[in-house]
């Protein structure tokens, strides 16, 4: 997660941010995958995917339907969920 400096409001809504994502997590990485929360911009919520999941052809599928969804029941005050490209990696399956 990138050090912001937030205002009380944002830390608020990036606390209500990392435990929903904290509560998908499991889900996630029970397919070797993973999930993060990056940062927060304007009420956007920022997320990554990780290990499994990151470049996965289905990552968007699970994304756009299940996990922005999840997220923006459980922090209503956001505007949007953003899925951030994932991080470069040497680690090639083939």
């Amino acid at each position: 997660m990138e050090e912001k400096n937030y205002t009380e409001a944002e830390k608020q809504l990036v606390e209500e941010v990392i435990k929903a994502v904290e509560k998908i997590r499991p889900y996630v990485q029970h397919d070797g995958g993973d999930l993060e929360f990056t940062y927060l911009e304007e009420k956007k919520a920022h997320i990554r995917f990780l290990g499994a999941c990151a470049g996965c052809m289905l990552a968007q599928v699970d994304f756009s339907e299940g996990i922005e969804s999840f997220i923006l029941d459980e922090v209503p005050d956001l505007e949007a969920v953003i899925l951030d490209e994932p991080e470069p990696t040497n680690n090639y399956w083939f």
